[in-house]
């Protein structure tokens, strides 16, 4: 179930979500592709599986989470 609020708050296994984005259940995260971290993927986030880790960048670098 996907709910799309007027005021702009999306929920994804809830029909009443509270925050812009709200999930009620996992929420899956990981690397499709190489992008350079910048000021445009600020605060983006990975999953790396061949080394079992979270990435998350700083408008500048990816850092390990």
């Amino acid at each position: 179930m996907v709910t799309f609020q007027n005021g702009g708050n999306v929920g994804i296994g809830t029909p009443a979500p509270g925050t812009k984005l709200d999930v009620n259940g996992l929420v899956r995260v990981y690397q499709t592709a190489t992008t350079t971290c910048s000021s445009t993927v600020e605060g983006s986030i990975f999953y790396n599986s061949s080394n079992k880790q979270f990435w998350g960048c700083d408008g500048a670098n990816w850092n390990p989470l």
